[in-house]
């Protein structure tokens, strides 16, 4: 999707995060969606429900934005997803608004950013392991997997909302992740050190994996920056 108009989108969108962390380089590299932004933590019913808390709030389209895993070989930390559909945890599709996918995908070649269409998973638990990854990626065709984007999807359908997902790969789908990292996060979307710290003394050897993680991190945050720099200017 190059060289084509931008088509008409909702006139407010909402976005809904995982991480803190998401939400304050959203609203540094994207000012305008002040107000206009929650944090799920990731958690489905926390994204349905945050999504339900901008509706209210007066946006007319959602945008689930974030980091994922990746689910097939050879998609590396940064590499930008832009979902056609979402494969929800019972099989079944959800197909995301066209004319909202090609507006977030007008921003991103606006900016000359390569990203790539594909359908994205959503599992109400953590895919850990690269055993699981492989498995849930042959059962869907899904590039990816989230833990918000289906309760976005549930959201935007009860209340007849266009949604699109735009997501930025953190953890190959060849790696594991520690299980340190997985149980640091806290429910607000924020790092509980304690819990950190307390993983790492019950498996010190997951500290190589975390150090790999963190640096896995920045490659995707600097890629997220770049994506949320891109919707400010090609959305306005």
């Amino acid at each position: 999707m190059t060289g084509a108009a931008v088509p008409d989108r909702p006139r407010r969108l909402g976005f809904i995060v995982g991480f803190a962390a998401e939400a304050r380089l959203l609203l540094q590299r994207y000012p305008g969606v002040a107000g206009f932004v929650e944090i799920a933590g990731a958690d489905p019913v926390r994204a349905a429900t945050a999504a339900q808390v901008l509706i209210q709030r007066g946006c007319d389209g959602l945008v689930s934005l974030g980091y994922c895993g990746a689910l097939v070989a050879q998609m590396p930390p940064g590499t930008i997803l832009l979902a056609e559909s979402v494969v929800m945890p019972d099989g079944k599709t959800a197909d995301c608004d066209d004319d909202l996918v090609a507006a977030l995908a007008g921003a991103l070649a606006q900016a000359e950013l390569p990203y790539h269409l594909c359908s994205i998973a959503g599992s109400d638990h953590a895919v850990a392991t690269a055993r699981d990854k492989t498995r849930l990626g042959m059962g869907t065709e899904a590039h990816a997997v989230d833990m918000e984007s289906h309760g976005v999807v549930q959201a935007a359908k009860a209340a007849e909302r266009p949604m699109a997902v735009l997501r930025i790969v953190l953890d190959p789908a060849e790696r594991d992740l520690p299980q340190a990292a997985l149980v640091a996060l806290g429910p607000d979307g924020k790092v509980r050190l304690g819990a950190l710290i307390g993983a790492l003394l019950r498996r010190p050897g997951e500290i190589l994996g975390l150090i790999r993680l963190a640096r896995d991190a920045r490659v995707a945050r600097v890629s997220l920056g770049r994506a949320a720099a891109a919707l400010a200017r090609g959305l306005g």
